[in-house]
C-alpha cells in the first residue's frame, strides 16, 4: 500500500499504527460488517421513500461489503465497492456470488481518491459511512463526494459526535459539528437519525471483545507488534467507555445536493 492507501485504512477501522495493517484480515476474520449499521441507512432510504428499482450505487471503504450487498439485495439495485484490503476485497467478492448478485455488483481494491479521480461516472447514491479525511477535511470531502452523484441523488454518511457539546468526527480530538460541516459543503441534509445508545454500545463491545481474542492470539504470534496491538486495544476500550459514559454519540445522515 502506498502512503494514502495506509492512511485510509487507518482512519477508516482507528488503527494507532500502520503496522497492523499487514495483520488485517487476521484480525478481522470474524467480521461481516466493519462499525456500520446498514440498518439506519434503510431506514433513511425507507422514510424518504428514495427506493426506486435499479439504482446505481458507490461504496466507498467498503469492507466485506456487507452493506453494498444489502442494499442491491433490499432494494433491487446495482453499484460497485472500493477498498484498499485485498482480502476483504475478495471476501466481498465471494459473499456477492453467493447471493447470487454476480453481474449486478462488484468489488474493486483501489484507494477511494485515485478511484474517484478517475470516475467519469454519476451515481444515484454514495455511502461513505467512515466520513473520513482521507479526501480532505470533511467539508472537502461532501463537496468532492457531490460532484459524483445525479442531481436527484444523494449521500449516506456516518459519524460520532460529543453527547454534551456536539463535536463530531471520529474521534474525540476533533471538534467540528458535522451539521456545521454540512451546512458549509454543496450538499445538505434531507435526513439524520441519532443511533439508539445501547445498540452502539453493543456492537462496539461485540466488536471490541472479537478483536481482543484475536489480539491476544497474534500477541503470542508477533511479539515484535505486541505494544502497537496492545495500543490497539486500549484505544478501543477508551472510545467503548466514551460511549457508556453518554461522552459520545452516533448519528447516520441522509445528504442531497443543495437546489
Amino acid at each position: 500500500m502506498n502512503f494514502q492507501e495506509v492512511e485510509s485504512v487507518k482512519q477508516s477501522l482507528e488503527l494507532t499504527s500502520h503496522r497492523l495493517i499487514d495483520f488485517l484480515p487476521f484480525l478481522y476474520q470474524d467480521f461481516k460488517e466493519l462499525g456500520s449499521n446498514t440498518g439506519y441507512m434503510i431506514e433513511l432510504i425507507d422514510e424518504l421513500q428514495k427506493t426506486a428499482p435499479d439504482k446505481r450505487v458507490l461504496d466507498l471503504c467498503c469492507g466485506k461489503g456487507v452493506t453494498l450487498i444489502t442494499l442491491a439485495k433490499h432494494f433491487n439495485w446495482r453499484g460497485v465497492g472500493v477498498e484498499v484490503v485485498s482480502d476483504f476485497v475478495q471476501q466481498a467478492t465471494m459473499d456477492a456470488f453467493s447471493q447470487r448478485l454476480k453481474g449486478k455488483i462488484e468489488f474493486v481494491r483501489e484507494d477511494i481518491a485515485t478511484f474517484l479521480d478517475r470516475n467519469t461516472e454519476l451515481f444515484d447514491v454514495i455511502v461513505f459511512p467512515a466520513c473520513t479525511d482521507v479526501l480532505g477535511d470533511r467539508v472537502e470531502s461532501l463537496d468532492i463526494l457531490s460532484e459524483h452523484i445525479k442531481d436527484d441523488g444523494f449521500v449516506l454518511v456516518e459519524s460520532d459526535y460529543k453527547s454534551h457539546s456536539f463535536n463530531i468526527g471520529s474521534g474525540l480530538e476533533l471538534t467540528k459539528n458535522m451539521d456545521d460541516v454540512i451546512a458549509e459543503s454543496k450538499l445538505t441534509s434531507a435526513r439524520k437519525i441519532i443511533w439508539d445508545q445501547r445498540i452502539l454500545i453493543d456492537i462496539y463491545q461485540r466488536d471490541t471483545i472479537r478483536l481482543n481474542t484475536r489480539v491476544n492470539e497474534l500477541k503470542a504470534r508477533q511479539p515484535e507488534i505486541k505494544r502497537e496491538l496492545e495500543q490497539f486495544i486500549e484505544h478501543r476500550n477508551e472510545h467503548l467507555q466514551n460511549y457508556k459514559d453518554n461522552e459520545i454519540a452516533r448519528a447516520s445522515w441522509l445528504l442531497v445536493k443543495q437546489q
